[in-house]
Formats: structure tokens, C-alpha cells, sequence
């Protein structure tokens, strides 16, 4: 006889799977499967019965999944009764910084990741939403990208530094791109993802050692990281994965090498480098607080935090 779902308020949603053991209910016989599921929100766990039509076999760690259950909380802990469990291809994930590990991210860059999602909620066209959903879900990009400093003693130089250096000017850059490209709508979007990706290959050159550190521009390793996505945005959006491509190109010249006539969209996300480079090393010494954007309108926990 199936056991009767305990009752609680139902839910349903994409989650991060990270974990999966069995367990057994007191005077039961047969195994369940407790999951840990994880998004950029909360930790949970998820109580897969022997009677479900859950195929367990198919899942592993770090997968995307869709859940669908009701959830109760015992003691502290939120737990998920699961009703149905599956795996997601990438094509159908919604929004890739909504499924990063939350619990895995550094204090200090909690913020952070909340831009991060929204900007993967708001940013057009949807080609260029669904490349960030792709690229966060990378394993090599998504968690190294929230938990990397942007430097070892420069600037941004904590855990999750890099995530902040590369959010904290993404509202300045939709107005700076209506600005030096008021004829190109599409180009405050492209700029946003140009700033946003711009060191992401500080993933390696940083975060991941000593070899690639001393051997490896960042800039260069930007590329290697994105090519593959790269390739699948020049398919769904060819002009988009060009201008892109401008961007990182002119980011990874050097300063004598950047050409001052070149396209206004890569000059803005170089300027905004520099800003937030400068901001943080000036906020290091002294407290500091940059304007915000013209027309931008905080948010009431915003408000509340001043």
C-alpha cells in the first residue's frame, strides 16, 4: 500500500542536485533517498519514497533538477516530500545564477548573486539570457565564478571577490551603453554581459593555481572558457556573439594597444573595469560610495539598509 504524502504546502521548482544517501524510516524494511537540493536561496532535502516513480538511477550529483512535492519543515530543516524528480537539459533550464549553490557562496558576495540572478531574469534578447544560463551552469565556470577573488592583493581580493568586481557596475553599464550607442538597442544588454564576463578567466589565472596564474593572461583564458558558448550564441545570434567577441577582444589588449576609435560598447566596459577596480581599492581606505545611475530606483531592503 503506497504511503499516504504527509501533508505540507505544495511546491514545485528547478533546483541544484548535490547530494543523494539512503536512509530508512524506523521499523521499515526498504531504503528511501534523502537529496540535497540547493538553489541560490536555500539548502533543502528531499524525501524520495521506494514507491515513487522517481527513476533514481538517473540522477547524479551537481545535475539540474525539476521537483514537485510538498514541503514541511522538521525542527529547522525544510524538507521536500517528493512527488516527482527528474533531470533538466540545459535547453530548459530557466535561469542558471537561480541554481547556483547559494550555501557554497562567500558572505561577502550574497549580494552579489542576487544581481547576478536578476540580471539573468531581465537581459535581452533571450539568446543572450539562455548563453548566461549556459555559461553559469558550466562546471567550470558557474561555482569556481561566485566563490574566485578578483585578485590576490589588488583589488577584490577576498572569496567571491571576483563576482562582486563583476556585478557591482552592471547598472551602470545599461545606462553607459543607451548612451555611447543610442542607435543600438540592443547594446546596454551586450555591454552588461561584456563587464559581467570580462575577467572570468581569472576562474583559472586565480583561482584555480599557480600554473596558469604565471603562464596565462586572464583575458586569454576568458576566451578558452567561453569559446564552446561562444560558438552556440554565434548559432542562435551571430551579430551578438560578434559585438561580444569585440568586447573581450578589446578588453584582453593592453592599454597601449587600445584604439580609441574603437566601438564605444568595449570602451565603456574597460572604464567601468577601472572604476570598480579603483572604487574598491579607494573603499579600502577610506569610506566611499559611488552615485547611483540616473533613473535607478533601490529596492526597499535597499532603502532599509541605508
Amino acid at each position: 500500500m503506497a504511503r499516504v504524502m504527509p501533508f505540507g504546502a505544495p511546491c514545485r521548482g528547478q533546483y541544484r542536485l548535490t547530494a543523494m544517501d539512503e536512509g530508512r524510516w524506523p521499523g521499515e524494511t526498504e531504503n528511501h533517498v534523502v537529496a540535497t537540493l540547493d538553489n541560490w536561496g536555500e539548502r533543502c532535502s528531499a524525501v524520495i519514497l521506494p514507491e515513487s516513480d522517481v527513476k533514481v538511477w538517473e540522477l547524479r550529483e551537481q545535475q539540474i533538477v525539476f521537483v514537485t512535492g510538498r514541503r514541511r519543515k522538521e525542527g529547522a530543516q525544510e524538507i521536500i516530500d517528493v512527488q516527482a524528480l527528474y533531470p533538466l537539459p540545459v535547453d530548459l533550464v530557466e535561469n542558471g545564477a537561480l541554481v547556483l549553490p547559494g550555501n557554497e557562496c562567500p558572505p561577502r558576495a550574497r549580494e552579489a548573486l542576487a544581481r547576478l540572478v536578476r540580471l539573468n531574469e531581465e537581459i535581452d534578447p533571450p539568446a543572450l539570457r539562455d548563453f548566461l544560463t549556459r555559461v553559469l551552469l558550466d562546471p567550470t565556470i558557474g561555482v569556481p565564478f561566485m566563490q574566485a577573488p578578483a585578485a590576490c592583493s589588488y583589488h577584490h581580493a577576498y572569496p567571491g571577490g571576483l563576482m562582486v568586481h563583476s556585478t557591482e557596475m552592471l547598472d551602470w553599464a545599461r545606462v553607459l551603453g543607451h548612451i555611447v550607442e543610442p542607435g543600438f538597442p540592443l547594446a546596454p544588454s551586450l555591454v552588461q554581459m561584456g563587464y559581467l564576463l570580462h575577467d572570468l578567466g581569472k576562474v583559472d589565472t586565480i583561482h584555480g593555481g599557480p600554473v596558469l596564474a604565471n603562464a596565462v593572461q586572464h583575458e586569454v583564458q576568458t576566451f578558452v572558457r567561453l569559446g564552446r558558448h561562444l560558438a552556440w550564441l554565434e548559432n542562435q545570434w551571430p551579430e551578438g556573439a560578434q559585438w561580444l567577441s569585440v568586447i573581450l577582444g578589446y578588453c584582453a589588449r593592453s592599454p597601449k594597444e587600445r584604439r580609441h576609435d574603437a566601438w564605444m560598447g568595449a570602451q565603456a566596459v574597460v572604464f567601468l573595469d577601472r572604476l570598480s577596480t579603483s572604487r574598491d581599492c579607494r573603499g579600502n581606505r577610506v569610506p566611499f560610495r559611488l552615485p547611483d545611475p540616473p533613473g535607478y530606483e533601490p529596492k526597499q531592503e535597499d532603502r532599509d539598509d541605508e
